[in-house]
């Protein structure tokens, strides 16, 4: 026997190849689902990252100019600008807050969860404004507009548009104001659906085909 041709032969048999589909890992799609949530989710946390020094200084600002305002005569302030310095301040330190909350709960990501619990968790975090954060929307927006009103009534109308013509002025400041909070939702919604829409699509095919594996067994 030519036992040095046998050894050539031996030298060049290899192990089969082992596909992803063939191992014990989750499926592809479920794999492909995560790396996609991971890089979205990573993407907003720097977006985040970025933002929040603004407001917080955006809030200093009102803070301090609400401050000053209180330390001159009475006579000198007006109260409506007052009103809108204190609620500006309010509302961009709220904002400030709310987003070290959503960076700590971006940071908390538990990517190697149960399947089931992690598509739960996935499908709120990926949702276009959940009940809550919708409801202190409309209300923050409420008060801004009222508190912006008084504003514009008493620094413009007041002064510049004569008392038959106010209400022609606060109903324009209205029409104004919604095209304003309008465009703000439209927008906010675009940057959902080129964000989010697509992964929650899939995470909601995923979980429909795993209720249905379950209820199967």
């Amino acid at each position: 026997m030519d036992f040095d041709r046998l050894k050539n032969l031996s030298q060049k048999i290899t192990a089969p190849a082992v596909t992803p589909s063939a191992s014990l890992a989750a499926p592809p799609s479920i794999n492909h689902l995560i790396e996609r949530l991971k890089a979205q989710e990573a993407q907003e946390a720097r977006q985040l990252t970025k933002a929040r020094p603004l407001w917080i200084s955006a809030a200093v600002l009102f803070l301090a100019m609400f401050v000053c305002m209180l330390c001159l005569p009475s006579t000198v302030v007006r109260p409506s600008r007052l009103l809108l310095f204190g609620v500006l301040a309010v509302v961009y330190l709220v904002n400030a807050v709310l987003l070290g909350r959503k960076l700590r709960q971006l940071a908390q990501i538990d990517y190697a969860a149960s399947l089931r619990s992690f598509l739960d968790e996935a499908e709120k975090r990926c949702q276009f404004m959940r009940p809550q954060e919708r409801w202190m929307c409309v209300l923050g927006l409420i008060v801004l507009g009222v508190v912006s009103g008084v504003f514009f009534d008493d620094a413009v109308l007041r002064r510049y548009v004569a008392p038959d013509h106010r209400l022609v002025g606060i109903a324009l400041y209205s029409v104004g104001y919604l095209l304003v909070c309008a465009a703000g939702l439209f927008f906010t919604y675009r940057n959902w659906q080129r964000d989010k829409a697509a992964l929650l699509s899939e995470i909601q095919d995923i979980t429909r085909e795993l209720t249905a594996d379950e209820a199967d067994e």
